[in-house]
C-alpha cells in the first residue's frame, strides 16, 4: 500500500485529477481552536499536495499558522522528498479531521 493510500484511507480524501481540492478540518469543543488541512491536486507537477494549519480565535481575528506540507506523487503514491517521518507526521495531524463539504467552512 503506497504512502498515499494510507492517507487516503485515513482521511476518506479522494483527491485527483478530476476532482482536484478537497478540505478535512478539525474545531474543538469550544469552537475557539482548530486546524485544518488542505489537500490539492496540482496538475503541472502530477503532485498532490496536503497543507496543514492551525487557527485560534482572538480578538482580532482567527489567524491561522502553517504547521506542514506533504506532497505526494500522484502516479506513484509516494511521499515527495526525504523525510522519512513525513507521513507518520500527517497521519497524527490530520487524526479526528472529518471532510468538509461544499458548503462548510472552518
Amino acid at each position: 500500500m503506497s504512502a498515499l493510500d494510507k492517507f487516503r484511507g485515513k482521511t476518506g480524501v479522494q483527491v485527483s485529477a478530476d476532482a482536484t481540492y478537497q478540505r478535512l478540518a478539525y474545531v474543538d469543543a469550544s469552537g475557539e481552536a482548530g486546524a485544518d488541512a488542505d489537500v490539492e491536486f496540482d496538475e503541472e507537477s502530477g503532485r498532490i499536495r496536503v497543507t496543514v494549519t492551525e487557527w485560534e480565535k482572538t480578538g482580532s481575528g482567527t489567524p491561522r499558522y502553517p504547521v506542514m506540507r506533504v506532497e505526494f506523487d500522484a502516479s506513484t503514491g509516494r511521499v515527495v522528498g526525504d523525510d522519512e517521518d513525513a507521513l507518520a507526521n500527517l497521519l497524527a495531524a490530520v487524526d479526528g479531521m472529518r471532510i468538509l463539504g461544499n458548503d462548510e467552512v472552518a
